[in-house]
């Protein structure tokens, strides 16, 4: 779901630009720093989950949900770099 890849990378993003590591980000959100990682990595976020991460470096829900210039290639990226690693099972180098 493209949603749940703008939020990785906003989050990711966000979190660089406001100074804060993974840890200080869980801690101002409620969470640990290992579901910051996961929340990064394309884990699904709760709705409340979405809610406190927004509010934690103060910003809008929307600036962790909407596609920026940062993330319009995402999907292009993750479907090249499937029919990539498709074509190296099936034998072929890409």
């Amino acid at each position: 779901m493209l949603a749940t890849r703008y939020l990785a990378a906003n989050l990711r993003r966000l979190r660089h630009e406001a100074d804060l590591s993974q840890a200080a980000l869980g801690a101002r959100a409620g969470s640990r720093q290992t579901r910051i990682s996961l929340l990064e990595h394309g884990f699904t976020a709760t709705d409340d989950e979405v809610d406190r991460l927004a509010a934690a470096p103060g910003v809008p829900v929307a600036a962790l949900l909407r596609r920026t210039r940062r993330t319009v290639g995402l999907n292009r990226t993750s479907t090249t770099t499937l029919l990539q690693s498709s074509a190296v099972v099936a034998g072929d180098r890409p």
